[in-house]
């Protein structure tokens, strides 16, 4: 990203799932929404995220509100997810999800997920290498219960 100089943990990500599976529950809601996610992202990352110079630039206060930083941080993705909704790769990746989904992995299965992750590879766009390892990731899960 260009607002942080490092990733989130994946001990950070499952830990913002599951108070995000909890705000949920206390909230009376059967399933996680974005609304459970977004709520508790900033107070499940605030002590992870480090900010670039063009945050400090951007968000003068994101050094001394790490909270508040998290928040607009999150206004920025939302505001650039709702810019590429109408995107072709984004019904790649969905495909690539339904056909691990549908059934067992087989040759087509794989030719068809490994070209759904080059397509989406070929995209110059933030979102593209966090769609791509998603779906290899997918995919490795299904092959490992094989």
């Amino acid at each position: 990203s260009l607002y942080i100089e490092n990733e989130l943990s994946v001990r950070t990500a499952r830990a913002w799932q599951r108070y995000a599976r909890a705000l949920a529950w206390f909230s009376g809601k059967e399933t996680v929404d974005s609304e459970s996610l977004k709520a508790i992202f900033p107070y499940a990352t605030w002590h992870k995220l480090k900010p670039s110079e063009k945050a400090a630039t951007e968000f003068p206060k994101s050094t001394n509100d790490r909270i508040g930083f998290a928040k607009k941080l999150l206004e920025e993705i939302d505001k650039q997810w709702t810019t590429i909704q109408a995107e072709p790769r984004l019904e790649i990746y969905a495909a690539g999800v339904e056909i691990l989904d549908a059934g067992k992995i087989n040759k087509e299965t794989s030719r068809l997920v490994a070209a759904a992750i080059e397509k989406i590879c070929a995209w110059d766009h933030p979102f593209a290498l966090t769609l791509a390892k998603d779906l290899e990731s997918k995919y490795n899960q299904k092959v490992m219960s094989k």
